[in-house]
């Protein structure tokens, strides 16, 4: 390609050899060749202008579709912490209700456990006022003595009683699993004296310690006492049994009974809320899917089977935890064996 001027005006000169030795000059206004280059480099400039204006316009529609997802989400998330701090209040209401059921249920046993100690009591007031106008001190002093055992026995059931009661916050810390086995224990011990129910326990020195929310330990242990006892409460030689064991990090607390076991469209039910086997007026149907849920609130699990016997077995697995004098040992022999590394 070259730029030729001929008579004045300029072209754009393109030669191609042939054969035979000739030369063929193909010539075109330098203008109409300059006319399209610009309309080509001014079609290609709109194009990318135009492609520029694309990509921004897309850029900006995803930017804006970006901040609308985003206040979406942010409304949805404070929706979800709404309902969420509302289906919290509602579950503890609801473990506030179920306690204060399980209470009531055990109004009339409860009363008969006070009630006996405060008729004892008198007797044995009036009898250390006659013994003291006896001059009998030594009997004085036995009857007092008497009287003192039957008020902290009183005190136990009473503290136990608003412990059981008072509300929760769910705070998973260390728990000693034996002092809320015995605690539910002492609260339930009136009924299992009414209904003639026999207790039998087997501990694990090793299932001492979980983690847990006191208060939800104790009050799922009598939920699942409750439910054992009112099993076997009509029948004749009705028993009940306990017992923990440890699997690797975990904890396992079986409470079972001699009764008529769990049939087998109400396995996968029991846990189900208001769903009950009991008659009108001595159940809500809320104990055990109350249990259920604390039980996974506290990284737990609580489940239902039937055992060779025939008998409900309910299990509650738990998450275990370290014996704090273990830990002192353990911290104890280190500290000695860096002492004598040192001393050596």
């Amino acid at each position: 390609f070259n730029k030729v001027r001929i008579n004045g005006e300029d072209y754009l000169s393109l030669k191609a050899s042939q054969d035979y030795g000739w030369d063929v000059y193909v010539l075109a206004r330098w203008t109409q060749v300059t006319r399209s280059v610009k309309l080509t480099m001014s079609l290609a400039v709109v194009l990318l202008s135009l492609t520029l204006v694309l990509i921004f316009l897309l850029w900006k529609n995803q930017q804006q579709r970006r901040r609308y997802e985003q206040q979406v989400l942010e409304k949805l998330e404070i929706k979800v912490e709404e309902r969420t701090r509302e289906l919290r209040r509602t579950q503890e209401e609801l473990v506030q209700a179920a306690k204060m059921a399980a209470l009531g249920q055990l109004s009339a046993a409860i009363t008969h456990e006070i009630n006996n100690p405060l008729t004892a009591i008198r007797a044995y007031a009036d009898n250390a006022h006659q013994f003291l106008q006896m001059g009998n001190n030594e009997m004085t002093e036995s009857n007092l003595r008497k009287i003192t055992g039957l008020t902290e026995r009183m005190a136990t059931i009473t503290r136990q009683l608003k412990t059981f009661s008072r509300k929760s916050q769910g705070q998973v810390e260390r728990c000693d699993l034996d002092l809320a086995i015995d605690s539910a224990q002492l609260i339930m011990q009136s009924k299992l004296t009414q209904c003639s129910v026999v207790l039998h326990q087997q501990r694990d020195v090793n299932a001492r310690w979980v983690r847990a929310d006191l208060v939800w330990l104790e009050q799922i242990l009598v939920n699942l006492y409750s439910n054992a006892i009112d099993a076997v409460a009509e029948r004749d030689g009705g028993q009940v049994w306990l017992s923990t064991e440890v699997s690797g990090n975990r904890v396992y607390v079986h409470v079972g009974d001699n009764g008529d076991g769990i049939s087998i469209e109400d396995v996968s039910r029991v846990f189900e809320a208001f769903f009950t086997t009991k008659s009108i007026g001595k159940g809500l149907g809320l104990g055990l899917a109350i249990s259920y849920r604390l039980a996974q609130d506290m990284g737990g699990e609580l489940s239902a089977s039937n055992s060779e016997q025939g008998g409900a077995v309910f299990s509650l697995k738990l998450m275990r935890d370290s014996d704090p004098e273990a830990l002192l040992d353990e911290a104890s022999g280190s500290c000695n064996k860096a002492g004598m590394e040192q001393t050596g």
